[in-house]
C-alpha cells in the first residue's frame, strides 16, 4: 500500500489499522510550519509512521516538501535534511517556493534567493536519491505485481503499488507484455528511481511415475 503525507483522513486510518490512535490529519513537518499555517508535531509524525510501518512492513510512504519558503533559514533547512534522512520516505517530491496570488504567503517577503532555493532543492533530492537507491536494492530478488503501462523495443514498463502515476519510478521488464494487465514479476536490478524485472518462468510440476 502507498500513502501520501497530507492526504490521510481519520476514517481511512481507522479502517486501515484499528490499532492506531485517534488521528486528525497527517502532514509533513517543516520548520517553517507555523509561517505556513500548518501546525503539526515531529514527534507525532515519528510515532504515527513508526506504528504504520510496524503493522504494514510493505507500506510505501510518499511526501512532498517545499524549500525556500519566505524566512527559511540555513538551520531550518538543515533540520529538514536531518528529518528526511531519519524518516527514510520511500518517495519524495521537492519543489522550490514561488508566490501564488491570493495566498497568505504572497504577502510575505521572499527572503531566499532563487539560486539558493535551487541549491537546497538539489541537496534534498540528493539525500532522497541515496535513500531510494538503498530501498530499491532491498527489493532485488523479490516478486512484485505491476500494472503494465507501455511496451516497445523488447521491453515493457509498469508501475507497482509503490509508485504514483507520472511522478514516481517505473518497473522496466524484459519482453513485450499486454498493456493494461497486472503481471507478477521478479525484481532483478535497482536504480535510484526505477527497478528492472523479469517475468519468472512457471514452475514445472514434478510427476512421479510409479512402476507396476
Amino acid at each position: 500500500m502507498r500513502v501520501t503525507l497530507g492526504s490521510l483522513t481519520l476514517n481511512f486510518l481507522r479502517n486501515l489499522n484499528a490499532g492506531l490512535e485517534r488521528l486528525s490529519r497527517l502532514q509533513e513537518q517543516l520548520a517553517t510550519g507555523k509561517r505556513m499555517h500548518r501546525p503539526s508535531s515531529l514527534d507525532w509524525v515519528r510515532r504515527t509512521l513508526g506504528k504504520m510501518r510496524d503493522r504494514m512492513p510493505d507500506l510505501a510512504i510518499r511526501s512532498t516538501f517545499i524549500v525556500g519558503y519566505p524566512g527559511e533559514t540555513a538551520s531550518e533547512f538543515k533540520a529538514l535534511l536531518s528529518f528526511v534522512k531519519e524518516m527514510e520516505f520511500d518517495r519524495v517530491g521537492v519543489f522550490t517556493y514561488s508566490p501564488e496570488p491570493g495566498t497568505r504567503s504572497a504577502r510575505l517577503r521572499d527572503t531566499v534567493a532563487p539560486e539558493l532555493k535551487e541549491e537546497r532543492r538539489q541537496l534534498l533530492m540528493d539525500v532522497q536519491q541515496e535513500i531510494s537507491l538503498r530501498k530499491n536494492r532491498a527489493l532485488v530478488g523479490k516478486n512484485m505485481r505491476v500494472l503494465i503501462e507501455g511496451a516497445g523495443g523488447g521491453v515493457s514498463v509498469g508501475r507497482s503499488y509503490r509508485d504514483a502515476p507520472e511522478v514516481d519510478g517505473l518497473v522496466i521488464i524484459n519482453g513485450h507484455l499486454p498493456v493494461g494487465q497486472m503481471v507478477d514479476v521478479r525484481i532483478i536490478g535497482a536504480m535510484p528511481h526505477d527497478l528492472s524485472a523479469t517475468v519468472p518462468e512457471p514452475r514445472q510440476k514434478l510427476v512421479t511415475i510409479r512402476r507396476r
